[in-house]
């Protein structure tokens, strides 16, 4: 019986390692299907909820249109959704579709419907929002300029540990922004924040560079006494 020639067993071969690959392919091709598939089941579950009225998966959906996840990117439709989830009374919700009113990112652009929103939110605790209106009220933007009302905010905001406010804080301390100026509470305020705040950490560097002994201490027990204050973040998200 003649032995298969080299050009046979190069076919043999070849069709071998092919179906190999091609069985390889499949299983890259075919898996990962599951994976969107389910992705969208579980979106178009959260949509329901939402249409229902759940403000909370409100905000969830205006997520995955603003970040086009799972979806096309639409912040017409994000702000539709966080508006509606806002009118419930949901303060993450207020605090984004106020920033949605500021910027004119999915609806006409309105100062004033920006600060309604963020009153609301700030006014329920959220701490972001109470240092957006902080700021609002340091800049003047969609509010008559206001230092003593700035640094009332930024205060409440940072009573919550949040990074922001607790920056905006410390820079108020150190030039004597609506308070007396205070390099020892500077110190402290970007001490606490420079944990997770670059902004933060490049003015403590700066401070720490001028501040005297004596002072730097003081700046380190005021911080140990404000984290006893703050315990706990109160809001999620920092």
């Amino acid at each position: 019986m003649a032995r298969p020639s080299a050009s046979i067993w190069r076919w043999i071969i070849l069709t071998v390692v092919g179906l190999f690959v091609a069985l390889f392919l499949l299983v890259l091709v075919v898996e990962p299907e599951d994976v969107p598939e389910t992705a969208a089941t579980e979106f178009a579950a959260l949509v329901a909820k939402a249409s229902a009225g759940d403000p909370v998966a409100q905000f969830k959906v205006a997520g995955y249109h603003a970040r086009g996840e799972g979806v096309a990117q639409d912040l017409t439709e994000a702000a539709k959704w966080l508006l509606l989830s806002a009118q419930q009374g949901y303060a993450p919700a207020q605090n984004n579709i106020a920033v949605c009113y500021a910027t004119g990112a999915g609806v006409e652009k309105d100062q004033i419907q920006a600060i309604a929103w963020i009153r609301k939110s700030a006014d329920q605790g959220y701490a972001r929002a109470q240092c957006y209106l902080g700021l609002s009220f340091a800049k003047g933007e969609g509010v008559p300029r206001d230092q003593a009302q700035a640094i009332d905010w930024f205060r409440k905001s940072a009573a919550q540990g949040f990074p922001d406010a607790l920056n905006h804080l410390g820079y108020c301390h150190s030039q004597g922004r609506g308070v007396p100026k205070d390099e020892v509470e500077a110190f402290a305020c970007w001490s606490i924040a420079a944990r997770s705040h670059e902004g933060a950490a490049r003015n403590l560097e700066l401070l720490e560079k001028k501040i005297s002994d004596q002072n730097r201490l003081r700046g380190e027990q005021r911080a140990a006494e404000l984290l006893r204050q703050i315990g706990a973040p109160k809001v999620k998200g920092f």
